[in-house]
């Protein structure tokens, strides 16, 4: 077992997991707000989720945002409403930020993974953009059908299953969020990835993230960043956040890739 940890963290080590997760937060501030804007319009687009937008907005900064990072959600609103009212040029400058950035995801998962050879132009810009386009799509259907679902009492008030219904809803985010991580460690690198290890990495991660937000707000409200920061403080912790993310995810993506080798 602890061979294989310290197996485990020399490749982390190899990969420069650590660069490449501040690279990809730093993507990720540009790439937030084309990306919400893009969710929202096709969302509006599709009679059964239309009007939804504030329920996927509570699902994400409820679950997987810390408390710190609430005005951010202000600001992101804002910032995607005035996206909208752009001019073609300024959307699809914007979109391509969106679009660079899951090609940047690839390319690290792929490093992860040893591929150094790219998938074809045209299957690439069909991955990426059916990511872009139904993922907010099929979270948003998920979280909303879970809650739904779940919260109908008269189903399982007459098999005693109360107490179950509150742990499903717990447990909810952890599987949604799991199943759609595993998603990516499966389709995202040009090679066979093994769905079951996919499944363990994302389910791992999402089990971390959600334990990492309430740790996360824990650690800042002892810390000076009100200080030293003062109204400005959300920004350099939302990034700080952004950066911790990134950075498990790739953790979790060589987890799967460890797998895959050891298979």
């Amino acid at each position: 077992m602890l061979h294989h940890l310290k197996l485990f963290i020399r490749l982390s080590a190899q990969h420069d997991i650590r660069a490449r997760a501040a690279a990809l937060a730093f993507t990720s501030l540009f790439a937030i707000v084309p990306m919400m804007t893009l969710a929202y319009t096709i969302m509006s687009l599709v009679p059964q989720l239309a009007g939804t937008e504030r329920q996927l907005e509570d699902f994400i900064f409820s679950h997987f945002v810390p408390e710190s990072g609430q005005e951010i959600r202000t600001y992101l609103t804002n910032f995607s409403a005035q996206a909208q009212s752009l001019t073609v040029p300024g959307l699809v400058a914007l979109l391509v930020t969106g679009y660079l950035l899951i090609k940047n995801v690839e390319q690290d998962f792929n490093h992860i993974w040893q591929q150094d050879a790219a998938r074809r132009t045209w299957l690439s810009v069909l991955i990426y953009w059916g990511i872009i386009l139904f993922g907010p799509m099929t979270l948003a259907a998920l979280s909303i059908a879970a809650t739904y679902i779940l919260s109908f009492n008269v189903i399982f008030e007459p098999l005693g299953l109360v107490d179950l219904r509150i742990y499903a809803l717990k447990l909810a985010p952890l599987f949604i969020s799991g199943g759609l991580i595993a998603l990516a460690y499966w389709a995202l690198p040009n090679t066979k990835v093994g769905f079951k290890h996919a499944m363990i990495g994302g389910i791992c991660v999402s089990l971390v993230l959600l334990g990492g937000v309430k740790l996360f707000g824990i650690i800042m409200a002892y810390t000076s960043y009100q200080f030293v920061y003062g109204t400005f403080v959300s920004i350099p912790l939302f990034l700080l956040w952004l950066y911790i993310g990134w950075f498990v995810l790739l953790l979790g993506a060589e987890l799967v890739s460890y797998l895959d080798q050891m298979e």
